[in-house]
């Protein structure tokens, strides 16, 4: 990459990211230590920044950022919420079993094999759950479009996520894994009924076999359980989420929010060439901002506060002159004098 002439001077622009492949075998912490080695060096030689460094990422980590931990706490949240559901249909299926026990005996009577029986209950189990799979996806593709369409600006590659075949193949793969995985106890339960006592019984379920119904009357007690464990598990995760987050509204951060509007606005480069024209063109932008109905104040800055982005750069400071090779570097923001009092900043 070509630099400029002055770029060994420019030791304050630490704005670039370097693309490094590992050797086999080579870890991220090997290659860090490497890393702390050429950076103690370069501060050695350069004294102006005595708190250089470089930190060695995956490429990954880098895209996605922090908020990889958010989604695998969102994604292990929605698989709870899967499983309250899918307890909740087995539940379901159990009492619907229950309830088609005479015409299981009446199929099985007629000649009907077993293995027919459970494939037509695991198919009406395996359809409910593609159907919810389909409708879940419907609610994904609108929920996406709210989330585009606020762009809260915090979430890494937004734009780049769509609902394709790989998310169509997944969803389509965990339906029809739950329908089995949910399904295949009521119908192994169906089967398991008393042939004769149910038609003698007209498969009233309060006059079959007794040890079948304690048996079904344990598995249901078992996922009511399940049921309640998850729920109470997502409750109190709810619960101390909400609780961090009113704690963190309570945090002053250092400046007035209330009332507050923000907007990036660019001189364009073709049309401002000159560092007067690019002055004028703010200068002209404030003016009119100040004149609008509303406004108490306005300001201007590079850099909004908490955006985590660096602007750093070497300052001088009035009666003192650094030795050569040790200028003063600083993460500096360039702001208008009225910045101050628009954000209520002391």
């Amino acid at each position: 990459m070509p630099f400029g002439a002055d770029a060994a001077q420019r030791r304050g622009d630490e704005n670039y990211n370097v693309m490094v492949r590992l050797k086999p075998g080579v870890s991220v912490q090997q290659a860090q230590a490497d890393i702390d080695v050429i950076a103690a060096r370069i501060r050695e030689k350069d004294k102006r920044d005595r708190t250089f460094g470089m930190t060695v990422v995956g490429l990954q980590e880098q895209v996605v950022g922090d908020v990889r931990r958010a989604l695998l706490v969102l994604l292990g949240s929605v698989a709870l919420v899967l499983l309250i559901a899918c307890a909740n249909v087995a539940n379901l299926l159990l009492t619907r079993a229950a309830g088609r026990e005479k015409e299981v005996a009446i199929r099985t009577a007629l000649g009907a094999g077993g293995l027919q029986i459970v494939r037509q209950l695991l198919t009406e189990s395996i359809l409910l759950a593609v159907v919810g799979g389909a409708a879940g996806l419907a609610i994904a593709k609108w929920t996406l479009y709210m989330v585009r369409t606020i762009n809260p600006g915090n979430i890494p590659r937004l734009e780049d996520i769509e609902i394709n075949g790989a998310v169509l193949a997944f969803t389509f793969g965990i339906s029809v894994a739950t329908g089995v995985l949910f399904g295949i106890v009521p119908a192994w339960r169906a089967m398991k009924v008393d042939l004769n006592t149910t038609l003698k019984s007209g498969g009233r379920s309060g006059q079959t076999d007794g040890g079948l119904r304690l048996s079904r009357n344990r598995l249901r007690g078992l996922l009511v359980a399940a049921e309640l464990a998850f729920s109470l598990m997502l409750l109190v995760g709810a619960g101390l989420l909400i609780r961090s987050f009113v704690r963190l509204q309570s945090i002053p951060p250092g400046f007035a929010t209330d009332h507050v509007l923000s907007m990036q606005v660019w001189a364009s480069e073709a049309k401002y060439q000159q560092q007067k024209e690019i002055i004028h063109f703010y200068q002209e932008i404030r003016e009119r901002i100040r004149h609008l109905p509303g406004v108490r104040s306005e300001g201007l800055v590079d850099v909004l506060p908490l955006s985590g982005s660096v602007g750093w750069g070497g300052i001088n400071v009035e009666g003192y002159a650094p030795p050569p090779g040790q200028e003063l570097q600083a993460d500096r923001r360039f702001a208008s004098t009225d910045y101050f009092r628009a954000l209520d900043i002391p």
